[in-house]
């Protein structure tokens, strides 16, 4: 039984890892036949608008994704139906909320656009795209958290293949259907019409799977909606919200990457420089959720003892000494073949071969920071965790407007790579002083 749970515990990790890989291959597929679509100017509009999505969901969903892994796993291991069904009312009564406010806002945003274009002023086609993003961000925000309910209910290959495979497939062949009918000068409105069409097909078939796997979501009625009251539950309230602050550091240091760039040099051809070679680092981000993820089940258990970390530490140094081999290898092709994979994304985007190297390098130091920010987490440190990435954002903010400022792409990446160092570092001496581990060594 043991080597059977084992045998099957590394088939699902080897699963994980071939689909992750692949998920990349299509969103590097769906960034590249975008760039080209688009062109430059149309390329960073539509680089900073996923950023906008990324927190318009971010605020669609405020914590509930996150804090169902807590509550809601747990009543489904117990079979517990009354309480499951008392606990999904809940949060769909809490995202209703939510989603009130970002329709409210699109509506906002929707009579101002309409006001300025009936008087001239402004055209409806000619906003930034970011802008209609509230406009589908509930959509996109209730698939995503679908997909969490079937990770907590241990679907976990058919969440991610929707939360990851499918999401980059529908977005792929929705852009080329757009490109077949409307092959130059697409609008924004049209962009956006493709957001609709990718958020509704995929609403509807995660919410198919959702219910195959998980039939007693068919006995929700409105009975139990009407009986639940938000405040009457504030454990689920605080706990999602907590998480909620938590996840919005992680978000706002993606996107604010994005916005620097965009607001200091005025210039949307920049940002799309920046966007296509954050996608082909961000190779290594994948690298590292292949290479660290088989350790993070063992983090909670190992840390808690003298013994257990000593194990911990070899498997720790394993993963490192492989991510340092493949790091190595792949920096190596970028330097001499960076230009062939940017000449995917358009010959404009050559230019960018040297920021790209920078900012390899940078997510590169950041995959070895993927597990120690793990072992933070895992091993009863969370709010630590949290200051230190609240701090490393300021930072990080800081030294992008600054440097980009006066260097342009090559300054914002420069920032990128300084904040890496400083997280690796900082993250190493805060493990080291909490924990008998090294969280960067290689023997």
């Amino acid at each position: 039984m043991v080597i059977q749970r084992k045998s099957s515990g590394l088939t699902l990790t080897t699963v994980i890892m071939a689909m992750s890989l692949l998920s990349y291959v299509f969103l590097y597929g769906l960034n590249a036949f975008m760039a080209r679509y688009l062109g430059p100017e149309g390329y960073g509009q539509y680089s900073i608008a996923i950023q906008v999505l990324s927190i318009a969901m971010w605020f669609s969903l405020l914590g509930t994704n996150n804090s169902s892994k807590r509550y809601l796993s747990k009543f489904l291991q117990q079979n517990n139906d009354e309480q499951v069904l008392q606990y999904i009312g809940w949060n769909l009564k809490y995202v209703a909320y939510t989603f009130s406010a970002c329709i409210v806002i699109s509506l906002l945003l929707c009579a101002a656009m309409l006001v300025l274009d009936h008087t001239n002023v402004k055209e409806l086609n000619s906003y930034e795209l970011a802008l209609y993003m509230f406009w589908v961000a509930p959509l996109f925000g209730l698939s995503t958290w679908l997909c969490g309910v079937l990770l907590n209910n241990d679907n976990v290959l058919a969440s991610y293949a929707i939360n990851n495979l499918l999401y980059f497939a529908l977005f792929l062949f929705f852009s080329y259907c757009a490109y077949l009918f409307i092959p130059l000068h697409i609008n924004n409105l049209q962009i956006l019409g493709v957001f609709f069409a990718v958020a509704i097909v995929w609403l509807a078939i995660v919410s198919l799977v959702t219910l195959k796997h998980l039939p007693v979501l068919r006995l929700l009625t409105r009975e139990h909606l009407k009986a639940v009251k938000i405040y009457d539950s504030l454990p689920w309230l605080k706990t999602a919200i907590r998480l909620a602050l938590v996840n919005l550091v992680y978000v706002l240091m993606a996107a604010s990457q994005f916005f620097i760039i965009r607001m200091t040099t005025g210039n949307n051809k920049q940002v799309a420089l920046f966007a296509a070679c954050y996608t082909i680092a961000s190779f290594f981000s994948v690298l590292a959720h292949a290479i660290y993820t088989p350790i993070k089940a063992h983090i909670s258990h190992l840390s808690s003892t003298r013994e257990g970390c000593n194990l911990l530490q070899k498997k720790i140094n394993m993963a490192n000494s492989i991510m340092l081999l493949l790091s190595v290898v792949i920096l190596t092709l970028l330097y001499f073949y960076g230009a062939e994979f940017l000449h995917h994304f358009g010959a404009s985007f050559v230019v960018a071969k040297q920021p790209l190297l920078l900012l390899a390098v940078a997510f590169s130091l950041s995959g070895f920071a993927f597990l120690a920010s793990y072992i933070l987490s895992y091993s009863g440190l969370e709010s630590h965790l949290l200051k230190i990435n609240i701090v490393i954002f300021f930072i990080q903010v800081v030294l992008g407007v600054g440097l980009t400022y006066y260097y342009g792409l090559i300054g914002i990446v420069l920032s990128v790579l300084i904040t890496a160092v400083l997280v690796c570092f900082i993250y190493s001496i805060s493990i080291r002083t909490k924990l008998p581990l090294k969280p960067f060594s290689l023997f």
